[in-house]
């Protein structure tokens, strides 16, 4: 499965591309026909925002305010981190719109 370039228009970009574009501050993911860079748009940053929020109260909740061990408030806590970039990853592969990368080269 290939996405559209928001520059060519031509379907060049593939999913693992899409997948690990970005968001407004990367590089991006580079056309094969244009040789332009494209990354993920401000869907995608907002919810890289929100789920990072999610994870640092999450964290914070754990180690603050819980009577837990704290080896496994840090396995928990690697997990979260883990699964949070997991679930950006997915979103930014099928439900992010890819737009021109601001990037200067």
């Amino acid at each position: 499965m290939k996405y559209e370039c928001p520059h060519c228009h031509e379907k060049t970009i593939t999913l693992k591309q899409k997948a690990f574009a970005g968001t407004l501050t990367s590089r991006g993911a580079e056309c094969e026909k244009c040789k332009r860079r494209c990354v993920n748009g401000k869907d995608s940053t907002i919810f890289r925002l929100v789920t990072s929020l999610a994870v640092l109260i999450f964290i914070t909740k754990l180690i603050f305010f819980s009577e837990i061990d704290m080896t496994f408030c840090i396995v928990a806590s690697i997990i979260a981190l883990v699964v949070a970039k997991i679930l950006q990853i997915i979103f930014d592969a099928f439900f992010a719109k890819l737009i021109p990368s601001q990037w200067i080269d």
